[in-house]
C-alpha cells in the first residue's frame, strides 16, 4: 500500500510538471531562437513545471532506493495514461480511439507487473 502512494505521487508530479510546461510553451507563441528560450524560461507555468520536475526527481530517488528499477519503471508507465487524460482535459488535445486502446493495454500491463 505504501508503494502505491509513492508511485501515485511520482506519477502525478511528473504529469503535472509536463502539463504545466506544455501549457507555458503554448502561451509563449511563435518565437524562435533566444527569444523562445527567454520567453519560455520566464513563463511562470514553465518555471512551475520545472520546479515540480525537480521535486519529482527527489521522489524518484526515494522510489529507486526502495524498489527495483525494472519494477519501478514499469509501474510508472501508468503515467502515459495520465498524460492522455491530462492532455485532453487541461490542454484541449484530441485523443484518438487507438490511443485510448493503447492506454487500456498499458493499464493491463501495469496490472500484470503488480502481480509479479
Amino acid at each position: 500500500m505504501q508503494g502505491l502512494i509513492y508511485f501515485s505521487v511520482s506519477s502525478l508530479i511528473f504529469v503535472s510538471s509536463q502539463i504545466l510546461i506544455k501549457y507555458g510553451i503554448n502561451r509563449v507563441g511563435e518565437k524562435h531562437g533566444i527569444q523562445f528560450l527567454i520567453s519560455s524560461l520566464t513563463s511562470p507555468f514553465v518555471l512551475s513545471g520545472l520546479f515540480l520536475s525537480g521535486i519529482g526527481v527527489i521522489v524518484w530517488l526515494f522510489i529507486l532506493s526502495k524498489y527495483e528499477l525494472s519494477y519501478s519503471v514499469l509501474i510508472l508507465s501508468i503515467t502515459y495514461v495520465l498524460f492522455l487524460i491530462g492532455s485532453q482535459f487541461f490542454l484541449g488535445e484530441s485523443i484518438s480511439f487507438l490511443r485510448w486502446i493503447g492506454a487500456i493495454l498499458i493499464i493491463a500491463g501495469v496490472y500484470i507487473v503488480t502481480r509479479s
